[in-house]
């Protein structure tokens, strides 16, 4: 089945099970790792871009998308972050 086919049920939780074992927008257990190191920050959560944003005041504090921890960083720490082998270059101010 693909994520856009219609499923072959009628019964509606029977179809969230089968669209979540097709599709993963993000990966639950780093958001679930997120959500217990920032608590008692007093985030909130909310589903954005097909994966999750945690908020303070309004304003993105961080996020997961697929497999992707999204980290909001003053100018300083971005460019200590973007020099870690570990980081990823999509996102870098060089590729917008």
């Amino acid at each position: 089945m693909t994520p856009r086919s219609q499923p072959k049920t009628n019964n509606p939780q029977e179809f969230l099970v089968l669209r979540q074992s097709v599709v993963m927008a993000y990966d639950e257990k780093l958001d679930a790792r997120v959500t217990a190191a920032i608590a008692g920050w007093g985030t909130t959560r909310k589903r954005m871009f097909g994966g999750t944003c945690h908020l303070i005041s309004g304003n993105m504090l961080c996020g997961v998308y697929k497999n992707f921890l999204i980290l909001r960083l003053g100018e300083q720490a971005a460019q200590e972050a973007w020099s870690a082998p570990e980081s990823s270059h999509l996102m870098s101010p060089e590729n917008q």
